[in-house]
């Protein structure tokens, strides 16, 4: 599911989505209307792997779901945000990110934050991608023995790429202090 119809048209004009029997849907996913969604398209109950990657609202959408029990789950984390905070954006579920937030830097959730909500959905984190955004979790009871459940510190990946924005007129990539200015002086809610 996408939120822009671009996207969707691009995905079902690839030979990727004929070949691989894709589904590719045009929905812009918000907390009131994603298990309505996963009903609709038929992603209940358990399921082998799902992914919340919508660049702002990730916590708030992965957190309102309970139609669907996925066995492993792959969640963005905003990387700026730090290790230890347990930190989201407020809810907009109009938030769009290149739309909303000129900085494109204060969205998303923290991985403290992401933790939080698997842990209510019974589920382990068990790592992060090597870029530092995104976060990968296993249900509690088919996640092996051999498989450490990690706390949000031990798991943490700090992120391994740089956002452009337009500073002045001028777009360039700000340094790890310009950002950390931004992300500081935003609006977060805490999450326990």
């Amino acid at each position: 599911m996408d939120g822009d119809p671009d996207n969707i048209r691009r995905i079902r004009a690839s030979a990727l989505y004929w070949n691989s029997k894709l589904r590719a849907e045009d929905a812009f996913v918000t907390r009131e209307n994603v298990n309505g969604l996963l009903i609709r398209f038929g992603f209940v109950d358990d399921l082998g792997l799902l992914s919340i990657d919508v660049d702002g609202i990730d916590y708030w959408v992965f957190d309102a779901i309970t139609v669907a029990r996925p066995r492993i789950a792959v969640v963005e984390y905003n990387h700026r945000f730090g290790p230890t905070r347990s930190v989201t954006i407020p809810y907009d579920p109009k938030f769009v990110r290149r739309r909303d937030d000129p900085s494109w830097l204060v969205c998303g959730a923290s991985l403290a934050a992401i933790v939080t909500a698997a842990e209510r959905k019974g589920m382990s984190l068990v790592g992060c991608n090597s870029f530092g955004n995104n976060a990968f979790f296993v249900r509690d009871d088919v996640r092996p023995a051999w498989m450490p459940a990690l706390t949000a510190k031990e798991g943490f990946v700090s992120g391994r790429f740089r956002e452009a924005m337009v500073v002045n007129g001028e777009t360039r990539a700000l340094s790890e202090d310009e950002e950390q200015a931004l992300v500081g002086g935003a609006t977060l809610v805490e999450i326990g």
